[in-house]
């Protein structure tokens, strides 16, 4: 509950932010800023290397993990630098936010505290200076100092029960998948970028795919909290976890996001018609969102990169082909079929993973007993 209040929070002050500032900038302008902050906020997930799960399986990284790293934010900013983003220099922020999952690890109250007040702050500093929206986007960097504080002025040993292990054996199969996953994700969002000529369109789509990012991340962040109670308990601690609650809850969302796109619209300038499509796509990205994280539960990390191959495959194809026919929407139909095919495979193996967990614990009790 306390991540999910954390996203709730980071939703609405994006959203307030986003709204500010297509009332006060010129839409030229307006658009610069949320094109750049999803590239920024892509390139930040990829350098993160899946450091979260990589902590809560309680490792750290071995010392000749530390070139790779360095290595990743020095490619990841030359790459904003030549995208002209705005906020190239900021991934050096981020060791302040791989830090902070230790302390989401050891001390999850502090951990949340310090978030929703940082929160609060950069949002603020954001309405003061749009510049400054890059702080939101960056994620955990007062939780991160913190712990860096802790760690150097106070000498604690908080890391002291973490075992060194390879960051880049465990990671590398997962930062290709991020990548992958990334590109044929927001697609849809470079092409129209590239290929679009009208300001107020792309304006209007970017807002319809930025709001159904948030719509989307609530679901995703229970299946966040699956990963940590499948993978050290090997056991669905709660039927809130279980891959059939989340399914019916994005539905559910799903149904209110697409009976709501005109309320929004009346607060929040959006495409109609791209946000209600998004917004059917919801529970096929969770539903491969949960497919990915069996795998990771299963040691087959590979194959989650290989369904991402698939996915950026069949994504551009679709959208390239269906563009010459349908125009500007083809590359949204194109992520929707993409989606609704994976999510035909997912399904199965989903149902039967989740059978082997459950049959795996009752064979441990019966044991015991």
């Amino acid at each position: 509950m306390p991540l999910i209040i954390d996203k709730i929070l980071r939703a609405v002050i994006g959203l307030l932010f986003f709204l500010h500032c297509s009332e006060s900038l010129e839409t030229l302008e307006y658009n610069e800023i949320i094109f750049d902050s999803f590239i920024l906020g892509l390139v930040s997930v990829v350098s993160l290397l899946s450091y979260r799960a990589f902590v809560f399986l309680n490792n750290i990284p071995s010392k000749k993990d530390g070139y790779f790293i360095v290595s990743i934010y020095i490619i990841g900013s030359i790459v904003l630098f030549l995208l002209n983003n705005q906020w190239w220099f900021t991934l050096f922020l981020l060791p302040l936010s791989k830090g902070s999952y230790y302390l989401e690890k050891i001390q999850p109250k502090s951990f949340y505290l310090i978030n929703y007040i940082w929160l609060i702050i950069s949002g603020c500093l954001a309405f003061i200076n749009p510049f400054l929206f890059f702080l939101l986007i960056i994620p955990n960097i007062a939780s991160g100092l913190f712990l860096f504080l802790r760690l150097f002025l106070n000498k604690s040993r908080v890391l002291q029960n973490f075992s060194r292990s390879s960051l880049i054996g465990f990671s590398t199969p997962l930062l290709l998948n991020v990548v992958l996953i990334s590109i044929y994700t927001k697609l849809d969002v470079f092409l129209i970028e590239s290929l679009v000529e009208s300001d107020n369109f792309k304006m209007n789509y970017f807002n319809s795919v930025k709001v159904v990012d948030y719509v989307i991340m609530l679901p995703i962040v229970f299946i966040s909290y699956s990963f940590r109670y499948w993978g050290v308990n090997n056991l669905i601690k709660s039927y809130y976890y279980d891959y059939r609650f989340i399914i019916i809850v994005s539905l559910l969302i799903t149904l209110l996001a697409f009976f709501s796109a005109e309320i929004i619209n009346m607060f929040f300038t959006i495409d109609i018609y791209a946000f209600q499509l998004y917004s059917l796509a919801l529970p096929f990205v969770v539903v491969n969102t949960i497919r990915n994280t069996v795998h990771l539960l299963t040691n087959k990390n590979w194959r989650v990169t290989l369904f991402s191959i698939v996915s950026v495959v069949l994504n551009l194809g679709l959208s390239l082909i269906f563009y010459n026919s349908i125009g500007d929407y083809s590359f949204l139909y194109g992520t929707i079929i993409t989606q609704f095919t994976l999510f035909l495979f997912s399904i199965d193996i989903i149902k039967k993973n989740s059978i082997l967990i459950q049959k795996k614990e009752n064979i441990k009790h019966e044991f015991e007993l």
